[in-house]
């Protein structure tokens, strides 16, 4: 993949989890995938391997954003197998309370497939937010 392929993968990858696409997720996942959080969330798994990921995040995020994040993408830089994208969401919870946050990920691809995700955010508005 060119270095734009792959910042276009990135950003689909994000929407594509935001609609919670569960069969797209796979077909653009390695077998051996990987998401982090690299912010900890009480109760959220800070690791998780591609199954758990496919089958429980997305659905997780439907349940606490339903009308999904409305992602704003930012500065996208890549280099050799590694993408590194900013981004911000503005949005209101399941709760009714306005959920805006910014985020860097990571991405790390082995040809055209994800092999790893990172995702950086602000933890503490986070819990703020989402606490009932």
């Amino acid at each position: 993949m060119t270095p734009e392929q792959q910042k276009k993968a990135a950003i689909d990858f994000m929407l594509t989890l935001e609609r919670g696409d569960e069969p797209a997720l796979r077909n653009m996942t390695a077998q051996n995938f990987t998401f982090e959080l690299m912010t900890p969330i009480p109760g959220a798994p800070g690791l998780m391997e591609r199954e758990v990921f496919l089958t429980t995040l997305p659905q997780m995020l439907k349940g606490l954003l339903p009308k999904g994040f409305n992602f704003t993408f930012g500065q996208a830089i890549s280099e050799g197998p590694h993408v590194s994208l900013q981004g911000t969401c503005d949005t209101v919870t399941a709760g009714g309370k306005k959920y805006n946050n910014r985020y860097h990920w990571y991405f790390r691809f082995a040809g055209d497939k994800l092999e790893n995700a990172r995702e950086y955010f602000d933890s503490f508005h986070t819990a703020q937010v989402m606490s009932p």
